[in-house]
């Protein structure tokens, strides 16, 4: 079972990822080829923020 301040930090890592996956969505979408393939990368970068908070040490 996790704290909730770990709890709290992989939440707020999951929300940081997926904004800055939707960023590189739209950068990718507006500079290169229009496909909505790139979505994929919103979902991928929140699982990879959530991941990187959630291995963190607990202070």
């Amino acid at each position: 079972m996790m704290s909730p301040a770990k709890k709290r930090r992989t939440l707020y890592g999951a929300i940081l990822g997926a904004i800055s996956g939707t960023a590189l969505f739209a950068v990718l979408y507006m500079v290169w080829d229009p496909n909505l393939f790139y979505a994929a990368f919103i979902p991928i970068a929140s699982a990879l923020g959530a991941g990187q908070m959630y291995m963190m040490r607990e202070e």
